[in-house]
């Protein structure tokens, strides 16, 4: 790979970084921001819900608006929106200030997740294309290894707030990055709304959607109150938790270097045998209480499965696309992802003030379990099919 399509990735997995530190750090916080706003865990699940609802509904209606912008455009327009709401959360002393502030990020989030797939594809050649979709995912488990935890370091040091402060300027430096280095990247701008029906119709791209859904909502009904959940049912220290949730960013990085590496050999692997494990991972999760080591082992299977079921998604929502519709494919990858994010969040709080946070780790799995059924009855043999098959 050149040294001017490395920096470009760069660029993009900076990105990615601060996006998804953003969106975990109230995971990592939750109790602390709990505890001086006055609130419950299910008061910031909701927050972390409504968000990933925002995000789910706007993404397809934003992509289409702006489906004519330069994609550099594009992204300096999400960091920048990035880095004002994240000022206005570093400032926030109500949990009405909180919810707005995490509200526009939200809008932002939209906009960028819509695209930065997109983008990561077109400043790299197409036989580097596997090794773009998953340094993208690195970016996020780069954000797990070291941003959540230093994040949640900082918020347990010197208060929440100025974990958000520091996301912001590191969103300033990022914009100042994208001017001086980042090529323009022209947008096709040719898929409209009208052409939805050529998604919808490709039964390929309706099975990654529902598998992203079903997945997505069961993993952040686990996720989503993991901090709480460390501390009060497998009954590890603060210190255990910051690792196990640095674990999961170890798993991320790992998953991608194997992604970029095995997924083009292995590629209907990738859809099935991930479900299975962190299903198990899930219900494993909970019952070793005190045991840090039996802890820490699921949380990199967990972080593990993640990065390489939504990398292999990714890559075949990509490649199955429209020629000129892979930012519109990518806004419904996003907006399914979130849906999932939101409604799996949901179900978590309904378990935890119905049955107490121990369950949320085997209602999670279930969810799972059917999202390998879903994968193994359906996606992957309509992926085979279409492989062996390919449209003219």
């Amino acid at each position: 790979m050149e040294k001017r399509e490395l920096l470009n990735l760069s660029c993009l997995v900076a990105g990615v970084f601060i996006f998804n530190m953003s969106e975990f750090t109230p995971t990592g916080l939750m109790t602390s921001i709990c505890d001086d706003l006055a609130v419950s865990e299910s008061d910031i699940g909701l927050i972390i819900s409504v968000y990933a609802w925002l995000v789910a509904i706007l993404a397809i209606p934003l992509m289409t608006l702006l489906k004519d912008m330069e994609y550099r455009r594009l992204l300096l327009i999400s960091i920048f929106l990035f880095a004002v709401f994240h000022v206005m959360t570093g400032l926030s002393d109500s949990y009405g200030m909180l919810f707005a502030s995490r509200m526009g990020v939200a809008v932002s989030h939209a906009i960028f997740w819509s695209s930065v797939v997109a983008i990561a594809v077109k400043v790299v050649s197409d036989e580097h294309r596997s090794i773009a979709i998953g340094s993208v995912s690195v970016g996020t488990a780069i954000a797990l290894i070291m941003g959540v935890p230093v994040g949640r370091a900082i918020g347990l040091a010197v208060g929440w707030r100025m974990t958000f402060i520091v996301l912001a300027l590191l969103a300033f430096l990022l914009i100042v990055l994208v001017l001086a280095v980042f090529p323009r990247v022209e947008n096709p701008g040719t898929f409209t709304v009208s052409r939805f029906p050529e998604i919808f119709a490709n039964k390929v791209l309706l099975g990654v959607y529902l598998l992203l859904f079903v997945f997505m909502m069961g993993f952040y009904e686990f996720y989503s109150y993991l901090e709480p959940f460390l501390k009060q049912v497998a009954g590890i220290s603060d210190g255990a938790v910051s690792t196990a949730m640095a674990l999961f960013g170890i798993a991320g990085i790992t998953a991608g270097a194997c992604f970029a590496r095995f997924y083009d050999r292995h590629r209907y692997i990738y859809l099935a045998v991930p479900c299975i494990l962190a299903a198990s991972s899930f219900y494993l999760i909970g019952n070793p209480c005190g045991s840090e080591p039996g802890v820490f082992v699921l949380s990199f299977v967990i972080g593990f499965c993640m990065t390489s079921f939504t990398s292999a998604l990714q890559s075949v929502n990509i490649g199955n696309a429209p020629g000129d519709g892979s930012t519109m494919a990518t806004a419904m990858f996003s907006a399914t992802f979130n849906v999932g994010i939101a409604i799996g969040t949901m179900i978590g709080g309904f378990v935890i003030d119905s049955t107490g946070i121990s369950m949320i780790g085997n209602a999670g799995g279930s969810i799972l379990l059917l999202a390998f059924i879903l994968a193994v009855l359906a996606v992957v043999p309509a992926a085979l099919k279409r492989e062996k098959n390919p449209a003219p």
